[in-house]
């Protein structure tokens, strides 16, 4: 289980795993840029290796638990929740989002419902729109 990341001048790549036994990560990427226009790893994408850090991190996790007995996760812990969120803030999925992910929380950390504002003013007026009319249908069909 992980998360990927990359740097949007891409520099740097990683991967951030995690196994019953170990949590570790793998950098892919130049420490500084230098020449004109400095280093870059889209070749790297170009090439069909983007995932040179999940490949790395796997091959390592493969030799370092070879000799481990196999291990599941623990079971989630009491009062633990899981909560659709907003990909983009991390709060709890608005109406707005346009991607979500599965998230976990303890009771009192959940955090507020997304406020759609890092939608475009174009996307936050269709919103506005939208839950204008909607909010009219309702009251017209409560009349």
């Amino acid at each position: 289980m992980g998360k990927t990341g990359t740097t949007s001048d891409d520099f740097d790549r990683w991967f951030v795993g995690l196994t019953p036994y170990y949590v570790t990560s793998v950098w892919w990427g130049y420490d500084k840029a230098y020449g004109e226009g400095g280093h870059s790893l889209e070749r790297w994408s170009s090439s069909g290796r983007t995932n040179i850090p999940v490949n790395v991190w796997k091959y390592l996790m493969e030799q370092v638990q070879a000799d481990l007995p196999v291990k599941q996760f623990p079971d989630m812990p009491e009062g633990v929740e899981i909560k659709q969120a907003c990909a983009v803030t991390g709060d709890l999925l608005g109406p707005g989002c346009t991607s979500s992910m599965e998230s976990y929380y303890t009771p009192t950390a959940v955090p507020q419902i997304c406020s759609g504002s890092h939608l475009s003013p174009e996307e936050q007026a269709a919103l506005i729109e939208q839950q204008l009319a909607l909010e009219a249908a309702a009251a017209a069909a409560a009349a």
